[in-house]
């Protein structure tokens, strides 16, 4: 289930693109049909996403305590100036555990 939803959260930021111009493009140059991206945020964000429980033994002592999950996003925006379009990358740089376990 997990897994399920992070796929979707990274499928429906990837897919985010769009389109801002409301007339065709000139095809005489060839300039019209290259994007020129630019970098115009970039951000990572960290995201509590689950929490199991880990069992521990002290003293002898069956234990449980939480182990909260987080997923680091980072999201880029590129801007095309050219055409006035803007596209949207998204990558899982990392998931971590509150808790030190395997």
């Amino acid at each position: 289930m997990l897994r399920f939803l992070v796929l979707t959260f990274v499928v429906l930021f990837s897919f985010n693109h769009t389109e801002t111009f409301a007339e065709p493009l000139e095809s005489d140059t060839s300039k019209n049909r290259i994007h020129e991206w630019v970098e115009i945020e970039n951000h990572v964000e960290k995201i509590h996403v689950d929490t199991h429980y880990i069992e521990y033994r002290r003293n002898f002592i069956k234990e449980t305590r939480p182990c909260k999950i987080y997923h680091h996003i980072r999201t880029i925006v590129y801007y095309c100036e050219i055409h006035g379009h803007t596209k949207v990358e998204t990558i899982l740089e990392k998931v971590e555990h509150s808790e030190d376990h395997e």
